[in-house]
């Protein structure tokens, strides 16, 4: 049986990437629009986050479901290690903070996705620690 704290912890591990992806993807919009501007390092940083958070809710999923269909152990055996993972996870989520800073000042929205991107990456990096410590 499934608790409340267990809706909680799973809202928290799923629900708040899914919203940080949203806002930084709103934000994004933004610097994507602002008219003579090479917004290559804002979609490089997009895409990475994106990469980081959709390995994570995968990889969670098959987490959840492997506790209660232990046929899916399997298909995560096959997978790489939960800690290799992890690492490379963390240097993806690294790197793309480090492309939202290469974003020039004078970009009208920029600040403001940066600071998506921070809390983002941010979230995603404490997120793969955990993973990085349970396993």
């Amino acid at each position: 049986m499934i608790g409340v704290g267990d809706l909680l912890f799973v809202a928290a591990l799923w629900g708040v990437p899914l919203a940080l992806l949203w806002l930084s993807w709103h934000r994004y919009g933004a610097v994507h629009a602002a008219t003579g501007t090479n917004s290559s390092f804002a979609g490089a940083s997009m895409a990475l986050l994106f990469l980081s958070s959709g390995i994570w809710i995968v990889f969670y999923a098959f987490v959840l479901i492997g506790e209660y269909y232990k046929a899916v152990n399997s298909v995560l055996r096959l997978g790489p290690k939960p800690a290799t993972l992890a690492v490379a996870n963390i240097v993806v989520c690294f790197v793309s903070f480090v492309f939202s800073l290469f974003m020039p000042q004078t970009v009208r929205g920029t600040v403001q996705f940066q600071r998506a991107i921070t809390f983002a990456t941010g979230y995603m990096l404490l997120v793969w620690m955990f993973a990085l410590t349970v396993h």
